[in-house]
Order: structure tokens, then sequence, then C-alpha cells
């Protein structure tokens, strides 16, 4: 690979309410395993380095090469996250993942790192910006930081200042047909079609 390759902190963003599904995502289980384990699963293959950002308390026991950190300033959403990842990568790029994305396909993950050289971000872009799945340049970090010392907490506030990268919905699919990449599990009824489809071998491949 191009791009970020060989130089890559994976990051899974673990620290939200998760108000619509009434419990602690990272720790919901899918499979008998915690879902948050399944992106950690798809990001080892572009990623040496990987972190989960969260409170420690509400984390699952995690493997001893992944690393627990938590945000500066807890209850800012994900853009916090973001930055807090940034600050901790010892890679030059940043694949961030919301913690709720149990069926990333690696070769997804590999089109966005490729893609990743000379920009700050890509994302996915498939009926809007998928912003909890991205990567970043670790020296976009000051353009993160200052956008919300303005106040502001919008991830998108964020991309707009940031030198941003698209992948299209064609581009997507030559590498995930069915979208799987993008299905994130907010609800019950989503985590009942997430057990469907893990049971019908809809895992990564």
């Amino acid at each position: 690979m191009d791009g970020a390759a060989g130089d890559v902190t994976g990051a899974v963003l673990a620290g939200g309410r998760s108000r619509r599904m009434g419990t602690d995502k990272a720790r919901l289980e899918l499979g008998g395993r915690p879902l948050l384990f399944y992106v950690l699963d798809a990001l080892t293959t572009v990623a040496d380095d990987l972190l989960v950002v969260g409170p420690r308390h509400r984390l699952p026991p995690l493997p001893p090469a992944v690393r627990a950190v938590e945000d500066r300033r807890p209850g800012r959403g994900p853009l916090e996250g973001i930055a807090t990842a940034l600050r901790e990568s010892r890679g030059r790029w940043v694949l961030v993942a919301a913690c709720d994305l149990p069926f990333l396909q690696p070769a997804l993950l590999r089109e966005l790192c490729d893609r990743a050289a000379g920009c700050d971000a890509v994302v996915p872009h498939v009926g809007g910006r998928h912003h909890l799945l991205i990567v970043l340049a670790r020296h976009a970090l000051p353009k993160v930081e200052g956008v919300l010392r303005q106040g502001e907490t919008r991830v998108d506030r964020a991309l707009a200042a940031l030198d941003l990268r698209t992948l299209g919905e064609e581009a997507v699919r030559r590498v995930d047909p069915d979208l799987l990449s993008l299905f994130n599990v907010n609800t019950p009824e989503d985590l009942q079609q997430a057990r469907a489809l893990l049971q019908r071998g809809r895992a990564p491949q």
C-alpha cells in the first residue's frame, strides 16, 4: 500500500452515551464477544498501534497490546475523542472508527489508508459523510483543536477546516459491495439485525 501504509494508529471511539441503545455499546455482546472487539480486529489489518478512547471503567478488559486513553474533557462528543486519538497516536496517521461498526471490511480500511497521502483526512461519502470512520493525518491536530477551542463539537465543522478527501459510493462498493462497513449498531433493532448478519456468515472477510 501507498498512502498511510505502515504508519497507522487504529483508534476506536468508545465514549458515547449510547442513549438510543440504553447501555454502553463497547460492552454490548455480539456473537458472544464485545462489539468493540470486532472493530479492533478489523483495525489490526492496517494498524500495529491500537488504542480505545473512552472511560476506562466502562470498557471491557482489553488485550495487552491495546491502550485505553481518556478524553481530557469528557462529554464533548466524538470530536473530542478524535482529538484525543490524534494526540495519543504513535503513527503519522490515525484510522478512527466508532465502536458500533462490527462489520468493517479490511479492504475498505486499506483503501481509505491508500487515499490518505497528500491531504488531512479521508472519509467515506455514501448518502452523506460517515465521519466516524475516517483516516486523519496527525498533523491535522492543531486544526481540530482550533475548532474545539471555538466551542464547536460537531465533527462536520472540523472536517470543513481540513483538506478533506472523500471516497464516494462507487469506490466504496468496489471494495465493500454491500456497504457492511457502514452498518452501525445504534438501537436494539440494529443489534438484532447484526446478530442475523453474523449468523448468515456476513462477518468481515
